[in-house]
């Protein structure tokens, strides 16, 4: 683990973009990349939406949330 996270704080970019400081921080880099488009995570979707009618509810950063497929939902 040790490794992992020097791997994390000295190659790769701060931000968390992924990418290692070397491509992500160097000038030639600034004008050479694009953002497609994004993909929807309707995990994360189902789970926000809940999330937001929830703040109303006492002390909600104490709710622990999971996901279940609805009883007959096939992939």
């Amino acid at each position: 683990m040790l490794a992992l996270d020097e791997y994390r704080t000295s190659v790769l970019c701060e931000c968390g973009c992924g990418f290692p400081k070397e491509i992500s921080q160097a000038p030639e880099t600034e004008f050479v990349v694009s953002v497609p488009p994004p993909t929807r995570c309707h995990i994360r979707t189902a789970l926000a939406q809940e999330q937001k009618e929830a703040e109303d509810r006492p002390t909600p950063e104490g709710l622990l949330w999971s996901v279940a497929f609805d009883d007959g939902a096939s992939l």
